[in-house]
C-alpha cells in the first residue's frame, strides 16, 4: 500500500467507527431494545452488515466496564446446523440500562 491508500482505509475504518457511535447514542433515545441492522438500513449506511455487526460488538467490549455496564448488548443467534455447534449471529441489539 501507498500513503494515499492507507490513509483512504483509516479515514473509512474511523467513519465506521464514528456511525456505531451514533448508533450508541441513538440507542439513548429509544426505551426498547434498537437493533443494529434496523439501524444500518434506516439510516441508509453504506456498511457490509456483518463488518457492522462486528463492529458494534468490537466497540461494545471496548467501552469502559462502567459504561459498558449501561449497555446490554443482545445477540441474535442460531447454530449453522444440527451437527455443529457453530453459533451465527444474526443480529445484535443495544438496550440502555437507566
Amino acid at each position: 500500500f501507498d500513503l494515499e491508500q492507507e490513509l483512504a482505509i483509516e479515514a473509512r475504518h474511523q467513519q465506521l467507527k464514528e456511525d456505531v457511535e451514533s448508533f450508541f447514542v441513538a440507542s439513548f433515545e429509544e426505551s426498547t431494545p434498537v437493533s443494529a441492522l434496523d439501524y444500518l438500513q434506516q439510516k441508509g449506511l453504506e456498511w457490509d452488515g456483518e463488518m457492522w455487526l462486528f463492529q458494534v460488538i468490537a466497540e461494545h467490549e471496548g467501552l469502559a466496564y462502567q459504561l459498558r455496564q449501561r449497555f446490554d448488548l443482545i445477540k441474535e443467534k442460531s447454530f449453522e446446523n444440527e451437527f455443529n455447534h457453530v453459533e451465527v449471529i444474526r443480529d445484535v441489539s443495544l438496550n440502555v440500562n437507566v
